[in-house]
């Protein structure tokens, strides 16, 4: 017979019991649990809310006890549970921006899954990433950084984001990987701009890989249609080291 003492039984249990949830009753008594008494269940609610709730008020309920808390452990928590819950917010408005103006192609559903990634991998950071409205010109977004005080500091990379297999070749005499330059306007416009533009391109795989290339076309000069794809990972790790690279 099982027991409440049987660890394995009562995860099991739980497990069930939160399937059985109705995601908006979830959100709900997570909402409620911000203003508990016991601090934590409140930085449990605070920790996991932003995963079943789209409602803007609860982003004013994390930026209040982020600011007011009188305990500094769940201050901590909810200046953090803001910020990703702001950049939830931020995309799905992004999406949905787009997302009206005409349906999503193939190709167009891969590059906002990729805008996505950029969200998500500058928030692990510490940074903060925003989409251009208009991505014509070769900029999708850019990489604000911040300073160790957590402020905006002014200082940034440029994206131009592409997603799938497509973007790069492998040319045969040597075996690397080309990118080519298909707008010869944009290699200009990338070396106009006072921070560097990363090209940014994800594969088939899930590969998320980025390079300087203004960088590249500092060496080659703007005439160059074609660029040695040189990517690296583009992860939390690699963002944070931007900023001493290029900030």
């Amino acid at each position: 017979m099982k027991t409440l003492g049987d660890e394995d039984y009562l995860r099991g249990y739980a497990a069930k019991a939160l399937v059985n949830f109705k995601t908006n009753h979830l959100s709900k008594a997570l909402e409620n649990a911000l203003s508990s008494e016991d601090n934590f269940s409140k930085r449990k609610a605070i920790q996991t809310i932003g995963y079943y709730s789209l409602e803007p008020h609860v982003l004013e309920k994390l930026s209040r006890i982020a600011t007011t808390d009188s305990i500094e452990e769940v201050r901590i928590d909810a200046t953090e549970a803001k910020e990703k819950f702001a950049l939830k917010i931020e995309l799905l408005d992004h999406c949905s921006a787009i997302g009206a103006a005409q349906p999503l192609t193939d190709n167009e559903s891969r590059e906002l899954f990729l805008v996505g990634e950029a969200f998500k991998v500058a928030a692990e950071a510490g940074h903060i990433f925003r989409p251009t409205a208009n991505s014509d010109w070769g900029i999708d977004g850019e990489i604000e950084f911040k300073n160790e005080r957590g402020e905006a500091n002014g200082q940034r990379v440029y994206l131009q984001l592409k997603s799938g297999d497509s973007y790069l070749r492998t040319r045969k005499r040597d075996g690397k990987e080309i990118f080519v330059i298909k707008n010869p306007r944009h290699a200009e416009y990338w070396q106009s701009h006072a921070y560097p533009v990363l090209l940014v391109i994800r594969d088939s795989s899930g590969q998320i890989r980025w390079m300087n290339v203004t960088e590249y076309l500092q060496r080659q000069g703007t005439d160059v249609r074609q660029i040695e794809f040189q990517g690296e990972p583009f992860t939390a790790e690699s963002v944070k080291q931007m900023r001493a690279r290029f900030a």
